[in-house]
């Protein structure tokens, strides 16, 4: 695959990612009981919003969610769950690879990656559909993004995500 500009080289890794383990899933068909990681890394919000600075990434985003919900339900007689994670800013070296380090959000405070996944892997062997971690504020984040409208949600983005937003 050819090497693509500036966030478009992220989204083959996403859409990959998701494809490879919802298809392994899908079609070895694991045995019943079994639980299938949905997903991949990132803010889940980010599937349910058309956030600036972002395209790219919120719309890969969008394409594992909506993977992860059609895969759920093609599994749905086999035992096997797939569950969606949604973690807030985690801190990993993304901020720094999209480039967005001097943001507010780049800069801010980040969730421990140990414990997303902890929280994430506990959530699937429960056989959640989906999951939000982290603190008290990523949850109330993402229960008000189903009911906030996209227009407010794209400002608050635009001020928490703008070049320089964080100095």
């Amino acid at each position: 695959m050819p090497i693509l500009p500036g966030p478009l080289r992220r989204l083959p890794a996403h859409l990959a990612a998701a494809g490879r383990a919802g298809t392994e899933a899908g079609h070895d068909r694991p045995a019943a009981g079994h639980s299938t990681p949905g997903g991949g890394p990132g803010t889940w919000p980010a599937a349910d919003e058309g956030r600036p600075f972002q395209a790219v990434y919120d719309a890969s985003k969008s394409f594992v969610q909506s993977f992860a919900e059609a895969l759920r339900n093609d599994l749905k007689d086999t035992g096997v769950t797939v569950t969606s994670l949604m973690p807030g800013p985690t801190d990993t070296e993304f901020f720094d690879r999209a480039e967005m380090a001097d943001t507010r959000v780049g800069s801010g405070r980040k969730d421990d990656p140990p414990t997303v996944a902890e929280q994430g892997f506990a959530a699937m062997m429960r056989g959640d559909q989906t999951v939000t971690v982290g603190p008290l504020l990523n949850k109330v984040q993402t229960a008000a993004g189903k009911t906030v409208p996209d227009r407010l949600k794209a400002a608050q983005h635009r001020r928490m995500a703008g070049p320089g937003s964080g100095s």
